[in-house]
């Protein structure tokens, strides 16, 4: 990658990297952070070697700089990592959960020299239990990572970065921990939160039969405690109800207590629906028409690719999103460290939630021509949109299902995206009936952009080129799921001489006038006369290539007047609800 880096990333402290919690949905007290310097060595041997020449800074990509190696990994490539881990004196003799949030592609892990398991797939967070810790641990990972494969969730991972193709992330490039058990432990406890009835489902369990006990806070304020046992049980919240919202985000904090084990979850109330009137359809929160805004958000820094160098960092593009009106971040081919979506809980923002595509390679006649000419294109047979081989079909559907199934308890997640412009498209009626068993509280964009088969909850359309003339079909929401991707170069901000946009413009102040002519002249149309639901522009941030973001790169210079824009999109929420009540 290109020596560039964020001001989040020039701050990073390699004794000190995202050193807190990575799961703030099953948080046990005791654990510490690997983190950090790690032994490494890229070469091509699958074997576990005894001598590593290199260091690499977990848990920074191989290609990053902030990992301190910076190179391009092969398909023939084998990645080698290891890390000796002391253990506290109070935890030696007891159990132990190895956790990694993300590794890219093809992991095998080794606890002092014996093979302990794998995992395949370089997007989901897998853990492994370690039944007795010694002083020291010796910790060892043999990583083997294809981007070119038609197996894998690759997103817009590439070995030959060029327009909307990015630098491949290889090797670790999430939060990797250890959590210490205790001779009693809990092993499952979620909270699943009623909008309409007022109360919580709580799932526990433990080791054995006896009770345990459960706190919820709101604010930092105890609300309520009581005794927890084994199986389910239902809590009137009624007396401590507040919802959750993009203006008032109530977030609530549960903590299950177990003989010496602690575990903290989130939970928040809010209620999602569809709902028809005059033959439209309409989005519903918590009662109520709710326009969604959204930016599209890739979600890498120029130090640190998919990896953020920071919360703050995270927070950071949270927040500006939010200061310019917008309440909503699609998150674009990419699952996020999941203290990322703790941040969009914290702070009041929804997220449109994309799967990671595989498949092979995209058509490029179909990149681009789909704009211009609206196909009839079946699904089935796969290759002509990438899918690839049956293997792959067979990987997508088991990544899909477990993201929704990792990530369904988020409160701030409101919609599901699964196909994004064919990239690795099939079946896709048969995936929204599988996804939609797996979660059906919230509504899915079945396929953004185009080669619509008629599934899903949106009629969902990209428009780049010209103006977006679409039209509701009256059976689901209708969404400009993509648009604007306006470009402005600025000078000593930019990650490459090559400029990539849908349309160039000079400076900030054209780039902002330009952008909001397409929400005066076409959004606020559409909302009025196509009842459309939710838009999403191009994007928070510039990524490489791409200079079409709201802000650099590097995240110095916004690009567009913020508050014109948190004008026009209070605008277009009011004219939402107009529309919806007949106004």
């Amino acid at each position: 990658m290109n020596k560039m880096y964020s001001k989040f990333g020039k701050k990073v402290d390699n004794n000190n990297v995202l050193s807190g919690h990575p799961n703030p949905y099953f948080e046990r007290k005791d654990f510490i952070s690997l983190n950090g310097e790690w032994e490494f060595e890229l070469n091509k041997n699958s074997d576990l070697i005894d001598n590593y020449q290199e260091k690499i800074v977990v848990p920074f990509a191989v290609e990053t700089s902030l990992s301190g190696i910076s190179r391009k990994v092969l398909p023939d490539d084998y990645m080698h990592y290891r890390k000796k881990v002391s253990i506290p004196a109070e935890y030696q003799n007891k159990r132990g959960i190895l956790h990694f949030e993300a590794v890219d592609q093809e992991a095998k892990v080794f606890i002092n020299g014996e093979f302990i398991g794998e995992h395949k797939g370089g997007y989901l967070p897998f853990k492994f239990q370690i039944d007795h810790l010694e002083e020291e641990i010796v910790i060892e990972l043999v990583v083997k990572d294809d981007t070119t494969s038609p197996v894998y969730g690759k997103g817009k991972q590439t070995l030959k970065p060029n327009t909307i193709w990015y630098t491949a992330t290889s090797g670790i490039w999430g939060s990797v921990y250890l959590e210490f058990l205790p001779e009693e432990s809990i092993s499952f406890f979620e909270v699943i939160a009623d909008y309409d009835s007022k109360t919580i489902k709580v799932g526990f369990a433990g080791d054995n039969d006896k009770d345990a006990t459960i706190d919820i806070y709101l604010n930092e304020e105890k609300v309520f405690d009581s005794i927890l046992t084994s199986g389910e049980k239902v809590i009137d919240c009624s007396s401590f109800f507040k919802a959750w919202s993009t203006d008032e985000p109530n977030l609530y904090t549960a903590i299950a207590r177990y003989g010496e084990d602690e575990v903290k979850t989130r939970f928040a109330f809010r209620k999602i629906e569809i709902k028809g009137k005059e033959g439209k359809k309409f989005f519903l929160f918590n009662d109520e028409p709710l326009y969604l805004s959204a930016l599209l958000d890739q979600g890498y820094f120029p130090e640190s690719g998919l990896t953020p160098p920071s919360i703050e960092a995270m927070e950071n593009d949270i927040l500006l999103a939010k200061s310019a009106g917008f309440n909503c971040l699609r998150k674009h081919i990419k699952v996020e460290p999941r203290r990322f979506y703790y941040a969009c809980d914290r702070l009041g923002m929804l997220v449109n939630q994309d799967m990671v595509n595989n498949g092979g390679p995209y058509k490029f006649f179909l990149i681009a021509s789909a704009p211009f000419i609206p196909y009839k294109i079946k699904d089935r047979p796969r290759k002509l949109l990438g899918s690839g081989s049956k293997e792959g079909c067979i990987q997508f559907e088991k990544d899909m299902v477990e993201t929704m199934t990792t990530m369904k308890n988020i409160p701030s997640i409101a919609v599901w995206t699964i196909f994004n412009e064919g990239w690795g498209q099939f079946d896709s009626l048969r995936m929204i009936d599988i996804a939609k068993k797996v979660d059906s509280s919230r509504p899915i964009d079945l396929t953004s952009g185009w080669f619509d088969q008629g599934g899903g909850d949106y009629r969902s359309r990209h428009v780049y080129f010209r103006a977006p003339k679409i039209k509701n079909d009256g059976k689901r929401l209708l969404s400009l799921s993509e648009f604007g991707g306006y470009s402005c170069a600025i000078k000593d901000h930019t990650y490459s001489s090559k400029e990539v946009g849908y349309k160039s413009f000079k400076d900030p102040k054209e780039t902002s006038n330009g952008l909001l002519k397409i929400f005066t002249d076409h959004l606020e149309r559409l909302i009025v006369e196509e009842a459309l639901s939710s838009s999403v522009l191009t994007q928070l941030t510039d990524v490489e290539n791409e200079i079409n973001g709201l802000i650099t790169y590097d995240r110095e210079v916004v690009k567009i007047d913020v508050d014109d824009f948190k004008k026009e999109n209070d605008k277009l929420r009011e004219l939402y609800k107009k529309t919806y009540y007949g106004k």
